[in-house]
This record gives C-alpha cells, sequence and structure tokens, in this order.
C-alpha cells in the first residue's frame, strides 16, 4: 500500500459444486458469446440472443447434437463459477479499495433443450446470456484486452492453448520470456508422474512448439526454441515476441459509417469509374480519409481532369495532395520530401 502496509489482492474462482473447472474449451464458447455480442451491436445491457448453430458456425465446429451438449454444459460453467477480487480494484482517484466483490461472468443465461422446441423452432435464436455488468463496461471501454480469437480457434491442443493464453497475458508488455519445463508445468497445472522424467518434459514443450511457433499474438508473433538448462537436469522454453509488420499506419476517419463509406465509393465510382478494377484502393480511400476529403478530390478531378489515359491515377494524385494539405498522412509512408507535401509544393 502507499503507506508500506502489504495486504494480500486476490482472485478467487469457486466451481459449482460436483461441477467441472474453466477450461480453454470453456474459453473459447466464452470468447464465440463475445463476437456474437459485438455482431447483434455491443448492447449495453450485455444480453445475447443465439442459437446453438451459431455458437458451432463461430467456433468452426462442424454441427451436432455433441455441440448443443457441449454448449449447455460450458453455459453451466460461466453461469455458476463465482469470481471473488479482494483489494483488486482502484477507484476515480486511482486509490486502491478494500472491496470485497463477488460476481460471475453471467448473470442470467437461458438454454432451450432440443426436446423441448417445436420443429419450426429447430435453428431459431432460442438461448440468451447476459454479461456481468462490469464486463460490458470494460469491454465497451476497452480495457479488456483483446485476444486474436481466429488464432486460439486453429489451436486444437488444450494444452497449447492454455499456453497461448498465458504468454499472450505475459508477453502484453514484454519481447523475451523464458521458464523451466518443471515450473512451467506448474503454471499450467499439469499432472501426472510421466512429468517427472525429463525427456517426457522436453517431448511437451516440443509439441507446444510445434503448435504455437509463428502464431499470432494481439500484440505480434511468437517464436518459441527450447534449451537445455545450465545444471543439465532440465529443458527451458524460451519464448520471443516479434512485432507485427505495419502495413498501414494511417488511421482510419471516425467520421465515416458504412453506410458514407458506400456512398463515397458511389460517387468515386459515378465521377471517376473503375470501381470494380480499383475496389481494394478506393475502399481504403473512403476509409481513411473523412468525406470532405473525399468530396474535395472528387471536385477538383471534375473541374479540371479532362479525358486522362488513367482516371484512377490522376484521381490518386489529387487525393494524395488534398490529404497533405489538411495534415493527412497518405495511406502508405510517402517520406518527408514528398512532392505532394504543401511545404514542397512552393519550393
Amino acid at each position: 500500500m502507499d503507506d508500506g502496509e502489504m495486504m494480500p489482492a486476490s482472485l478467487t474462482i469457486e466451481p459449482l459444486q460436483n461441477h467441472k473447472t474453466p477450461t480453454t474449451t470453456t474459453y473459447k464458447y466464452f470468447l464465440a458469446l463475445i463476437q456474437l455480442w459485438e455482431e447483434q451491436g455491443k448492447p449495453m445491457d450485455g444480453k445475447v440472443l443465439f442459437s446453438s448453430r451459431d455458437v458451432a458456425n463461430i467456433l468452426n465446429l462442424k454441427w451436432s447434437g455433441t455441440v448443443s451438449t457441449q454448449l449447455e454444459r460450458e453455459l453451466a460453467v460461466l453461469d455458476s463459477a463465482k469470481f471473488t477480487w479482494e483489494w483488486s480494484f482502484i477507484d476515480e482517484e486511482n486509490e486502491k479499495k478494500a472491496l470485497v466483490q463477488r460476481m460471475n461472468i453471467l448473470t442470467n443465461s437461458t438454454y432451450v433443450k432440443g426436446r423441448l422446441r417445436r420443429k419450426k423452432e429447430k435453428f431459431t435464436s432460442l438461448h440468451t446470456v447476459t454479461f456481468h455488468e462490469y464486463i460490458v463496461q470494460n469491454l465497451l471501454a476497452g480495457i479488456t484486452k483483446p485476444i486474436n480469437f481466429h488464432t486460439i480457434l486453429s489451436i486444437k491442443n488444450e494444452g497449447a492453448a492454455a499456453l497461448y493464453t498465458h504468454l499472450d497475458i505475459i508477453l502484453s508488455d514484454k519481447t523475451l520470456w523464458e521458464r523451466t519445463a518443471v515450473n512451467l508445468i506448474k503454471d499450467l497445472h499439469l499432472t501426472g508422474e510421466r512429468y517427472n522424467s525429463k525427456r517426457t518434459r522436453k517431448a511437451k514443450l516440443e509439441e507446444w512448439i510445434r503448435a504455437l511457433h509463428g502464431k499470432s499474438l494481439s500484440h505480434g508473433k511468437l517464436a518459441l526454441r527450447i534449451e537445455e538448462t545450465k545444471s543439465g537436469d532440465d529443458w527451458k522454453l524460451i519464448v520471443r515476441r516479434t512485432p507485427k509488420r505495419v502495413k498501414n499506419r494511417l488511421p482510419r476517419s471516425p467520421e465515416n459509417t458504412p453506410e458514407l463509406r458506400q456512398e463515397l465509393l458511389e460517387l468515386i465510382d459515378g465521377v471517376i469509374g473503375g470501381l470494380d478494377t480499383h475496389k481494394r484502393l478506393y475502399g481504403l480511400f473512403v476509409a481513411s480519409y473523412s468525406h470532405r476529403i473525399i468530396r474535395q478530390a472528387v471536385s477538383e478531378y471534375k473541374v479540371d481532369v479532362q479525358n486522362p489515359k488513367n482516371p484512377g491515377a490522376a484521381f490518386t494524385v489529387i487525393l494524395h495532395r488534398i490529404a497533405h494539405m489538411h495534415g493527412k498522412e497518405w495511406i502508405k509512408d510517402c517520406g518527408k520530401s514528398c512532392k505532394y507535401r504543401p511545404e514542397n509544393l512552393l519550393l
């Protein structure tokens, strides 16, 4: 604490009695529900309406009754596991609060079993869940850290999936991390006498490397290798996070809604043409620059350009110059000496 006193901050997770604990499979189902919440417009009440088939589609699972059974089981885990936070909250003044908060991930869930459905309702959205208000607030505020959803789904090895989520958190603020096999197996709560063998631990690390090397994190890519410890009695996993290549650092214009972007694309196509050929490029234009910049460029093209050999190229030049005139960067790095920057046009 600020006065030097030590206080234990904790998170205690209590699964429902005689019920399974949350696993990486539970986590994937949780992420699928978050995806559905986002697709439904991020309702502030945290309520999601969905069918079992919706979840199967998001998780890339072949539809079967097994999926429905698993969904029901995982919803029960999310709905029943109780989380108790103590000394884990900070108020608006950045002061630690002696608050004991008990919560569930879901405050409400309704699952309609197959035998209760009429035939015509078989594939309609019948199930509902409601996320805890704190989860919704954190998601809306961008506080909850994202994870690479497609990557976690691609990892079929459950141990590797658990390690992936572990590494995604650990490497969020560092680029290099290493851990001995003995300690890593403890971290992941793996049990069994077979892990007493150095050779078995090496085989497990190699299995994880095959599953995870080169996989994308939410903030880079994974590079993994193993090395024998100096004492020779164990192996250690060495993990490096390589940063993502940033293809386009230009922020997307917050002014242009999807409807407005479509309107601007139609405007460009109507005046310049070539949308079928340059759809990706024009789409980048209307996503990157405000509608005012786009309309100004189109207006200038209509006035100044007569019978161009390459209409798309002529429009791109005009937009490039106008973007710089408004203090914006071009869609790719053009350097300080770019001839379309106002300060260079005067030379």
